[in-house]
This record gives C-alpha cells, structure tokens and sequence, in this order.
C-alpha cells in the first residue's frame, strides 16, 4: 500500500487503485494527469486497470519531486 500525504511519500509499490486516488485526489482527469507526466493517456487508463510499471512509478517519483505533483492542503488516508 502506498502512503500518500501532502509530500507525496511513496514507502511501497503503487496499485493501479492508489494511481487512481493520487489522480483524484489532484483534481486531474486522466488526460491531464498524463500530460503533466509526459505518457500517454493510454499508459496511465492501463496503470489504473492493470497496475502501474515500475518506470510509471519512478516518473511519478520524479515529478513529485520536482513540485509537478503537489497536493497542497489536502491529504490522502491510506486504506
């Protein structure tokens, strides 16, 4: 499971639900998401059915470390 919290903490592997609720939790449709990532939209439709891949993963990482992903005052519980 993944904890995901106003720095975005990622402590595990993502599922395609957790994906989906950081997605959510942005405020972002799948297209904008994806674009924000640079990937498909095809990629980020897949990595919420099937799960994201590893690469998914670390683009992910990278962008909430450079600030492209960033909550600000709202959190996520993990389940």
């Amino acid at each position: 499971m993944v904890e995901i919290s106003e720095t975005l903490s990622y402590k595990a592997e993502m599922t395609g639900a957790d994906i989906k609720k950081l997605r959510e939790a942005l405020g972002l449709s799948q297209r904008k998401f994806a674009k924000i990532l640079e990937v498909s939209n095809m990629t980020i439709s897949r990595a919420e059915v099937e799960g994201p891949s590893r690469a998914l993963v670390l683009i992910i990482e990278r962008a909430q470390a450079t600030g492209l992903l960033r909550l600000s005052d709202k959190k996520i519980k993990p389940e």
